[in-house]
């Protein structure tokens, strides 16, 4: 099996970022990838985000609503992939990605993992059993609402080692390998 990534970092990841950015679009929004975007927490109905996913320039997408006012998934993606979905649910998006002509083949799973503290030993030990090992390459990411390492926490109280687990069980598990996280953290620096 090859192992797999996962990035903890925010909630969306540009699968190929645009080396420059192109004008902003008419409605004023000012973003673009060369390939796709995966975008959590969405809080808006799927109409306004098939008008937002045409306003980016981008063909295709797929969309799990929000219940109520929390949740809420987007995949948009240009012609230039063939992507299959496999399963979704309110948390999360499996799916199949064969990169043009070229006929690559891996999986990425979007997830948006529950707030509720109470849902996350069913939440977890769902993933784990609803995604087997692969021989596939294997890209999982998203808004996992959990931290590997308590220095990964900034301000507020210290995270409980049971609460910890897991995110590290179910990596440890499907041997998904952590990508770390470089970048901008609101309130801190990171190099």
């Amino acid at each position: 099996m090859l192992p797999g990534l996962l990035s903890t970092a925010g909630d969306g990841f540009f699968l190929q970022p645009a080396p420059s950015p192109p004008p902003a679009p008419s409605a004023g929004i000012a973003l673009r990838a060369t390939g796709g975007i995966a975008l959590m927490e969405t809080k808006v109905s799927n109409n306004n985000m098939e008008r937002l996913q045409r306003s980016c320039g981008f063909q295709q997408g797929f969309y799990v609503p929000p219940i109520r006012a929390t949740g809420g998934f987007s995949l948009w993606w240009d012609n230039c992939y063939d992507l299959e979905i496999i399963a979704f649910s309110k948390n999360f998006i499996d799916m199949r990605m064969t990169k043009g002509e070229i006929g690559i083949q891996s999986i990425a799973t979007w997830v948006y993992d529950t707030l509720y503290r109470e849902e996350k030993k069913d939440f977890w030990g769902n993933m784990e059993s609803d995604f087997p090992p692969t021989n596939l390459p294997w890209f999982c990411g998203g808004d996992f609402n959990e931290i590997m390492w308590s220095f990964e926490k900034n301000g507020g109280i210290d995270p409980s080692p049971s609460r910890l687990r897991f995110l590290q069980d179910f990596m440890k598990k499907v041997e998904l390998l952590d990508l770390g996280y470089q970048g901008y953290v609101e309130g801190t620096t990171s190099e």
